[in-house]
């Protein structure tokens, strides 16, 4: 599992297919992060419109937050659902990651992640 410092941006790199594992471009797109163990949401559905088959997420800071200071890491879990072919098909898919609880992390600290998921065979996630 791809592992992030707390208070750290990193980006998801998100890859859109059909069923067939042909690249397609939505025609709309949501979002949502919540933290596994807690439920907390730290984003709640945000539309957004790839402009092609691949869109960069910007995870930032208030993402990566730790919310139990007393747990070393924290999961997060960033569910994607987008609409392809003129709206008529959808898929839905999760991808998890780690925040790491740092003894003091200081505020603005920028991490660069790299590594990958295939997620429902249909959205493929990495960060860079």
């Amino acid at each position: 599992m791809i592992q992030v410092n707390e208070r750290s941006t990193a980006v998801l790199s998100m890859t859109f297919t059909d069923e067939s594992k042909t690249a397609v471009t939505p025609t709309s797109a949501r979002y949502c992060i919540v933290d596994e163990l807690s439920g907390t949401i730290l984003t709640d559905w945000t539309a957004f419109t790839p402009s092609s088959s691949t869109h960069n997420l910007l995870l930032d800071q208030s993402n990566n937050q730790i919310i139990d200071s007393e747990r070393d890491i924290e999961t997060r879990i960033i569910t994607v659902v987008f609409e392809y072919n003129s709206g008529t098909r959808q898929c839905s898919s999760e991808f998890r990651y780690e925040v790491k609880n740092l003894v003091s992390a200081p505020p603005g600290v920028i991490l660069s992640c790299s590594g990958g998921a295939v997620i429902g065979g249909n959205c493929v996630f990495t960060t860079t």
